[in-house]
């Protein structure tokens, strides 16, 4: 007996939401075809009555901690672009089998991954914050140890404005040359005083948002 695989239904035109289940037992009875036969239309074919159909990744978790894999976009040739919880990036084609897309960082920018999507340089975090924690256009989110979601945190830009200026006056700031720390200061505040930099810059250098820093500074708390 063919094994049952099951489907999640996706609304085509906001794949986000999750318009009903099917199995490929029913999508069988439906069309009247063989399990060989539903192979063959699986990889032909992207919808079912009107929805874009997903196999469901599930996990041996209980009912309400499941999550599922979430499609991030579709480019002009059908490539569909998924994100997992376990913070990976697979993309799928017609007859394809998924292939994981490579996650990367760059130099003094520990707590970033970058990854590209339809050739398009992006950023991991947001995508994965996006997917899964609800991140909204007016909020930032910041990896805060191992790639996780658990360790992605989402602030407002009020609220992060208000974390920066504390983190400004209360933690320890060092400067490194070669990945070698050579000079600290106890906050921002002092840093910015010796170096002729502002408050501000400072953060935004430690906090990596920049991308072309004069410094390589970092939190050392």
């Amino acid at each position: 007996m063919p094994k049952i695989i099951e489907f999640l239904m996706l609304d085509p035109k906001d794949p986000t939401i999750i318009v009903g289940e099917t199995t490929s037992k029913d999508i069988r009875n439906e069309l009247n075809i063989s399990g060989n036969q539903f192979q063959y239309w699986l990889s032909k074919n992207e919808t079912y009555k009107g929805c874009i159909i997903v196999e469901k990744n599930i996990n041996d978790i209980s009912d309400d901690e499941k999550q599922f894999d979430q499609l991030i976009c579709i480019n002009s040739r059908g490539w569909k672009y998924y994100a997992t919880p376990e913070c990976k990036i697979y993309v799928l084609h017609k007859g394809s089998k998924r292939k994981y897309l490579s996650l990367y960082k760059k130099t003094n920018r520990d707590n970033l991954y970058f990854v590209k999507i339809n050739g398009k340089e992006e950023s991991a975090i947001r995508i994965f914050a996006k997917a899964f924690l609800g991140l909204k256009p007016n909020q930032v989110c910041y990896l805060q140890g191992k790639l996780s979601l658990e360790n992605i945190k989402i602030y407002s830009k009020q609220h992060l404005a208000r974390k920066t200026g504390k983190m400004a006056k209360s933690i320890p700031v060092g400067l490194f040359i070669n990945k070698k720390k050579v000079n600290e200061w106890t906050s921002a505040m002092d840093a910015a005083k010796d170096l002729y930099i502002s408050n501000q810059t400072v953060c935004d250098y430690c906090n990596q948002k920049t991308k072309k820093p004069l410094y390589d500074l970092r939190w050392l708390a």
